[in-house]
């Protein structure tokens, strides 16, 4: 057995330098259990689900090109902090995709999509006219851009990488309805 030794509140080091983490979280793949009604999302890191939005998901039927696009309405989940995130479809949810024969009923017809959000990172002056007034060049500008979707954060609050409708991510498990809608 290998046990750490306790170190003494006096002995403690002081941290040189606190990185916060500043990385959005990405989808690497999901599963879609439609005999369950369940929708399984992995991260590359841990998300905290209560900070879950699903009307952010959509589920369509083609990776460029989507004839069909549902977006969830009232699902939910209750993991916590996790990485494997199970949302368990609402009844309306499930009723609307087992009606949609175009959609999910197979893996060839099964991408997921999130919807498109744009960011400002920062906004800034380029001087401060409030401690010089006379300063005559001050300009507003903004240093844009992370591009994210508010379907989840992460425990430090960034959000997910986007997933656009014109490049959804393909079904990496399908089981497919065998109940009737």
């Amino acid at each position: 057995c290998n046990l750490a030794m306790p170190i003494l509140k006096s002995n403690a080091l002081k941290v040189d330098q606190v990185i916060p983490d500043t990385t959005v979280a990405t989808i690497t793949n999901f599963e879609l259990d439609m005999n369950r009604s369940t929708l399984s999302l992995w991260f590359d890191e841990v998300v905290n689900t209560s900070t879950l939005d699903v009307s952010q998901i959509a589920l369509q039927d083609d990776p460029q090109d989507p004839k069909t696009l549902y977006y969830l309405t009232s699902s939910y989940s209750n993991d916590g902090i996790t990485a494997l995130l199970t949302i368990q479809l609402s009844e309306n949810d499930q009723i609307a995709i087992k009606n949609n024969f175009d959609l999910a009923a197979m893996e060839t017809n099964t991408f997921l999509s999130l919807k498109h959000h744009y960011f400002v990172v920062e906004t800034f002056f380029s001087c401060d006219p409030i401690r010089n007034p006379q300063a005559k060049d001050c300009s507003f500008s903004t240093n844009a851009g992370l591009d994210a979707v508010p379907l989840v954060q992460d425990t430090s609050g960034n959000l997910v990488n986007p997933i656009g409708s014109a490049n959804a991510m393909p079904v990496t498990t399908f089981i497919p309805d065998l109940l009737p809608a």
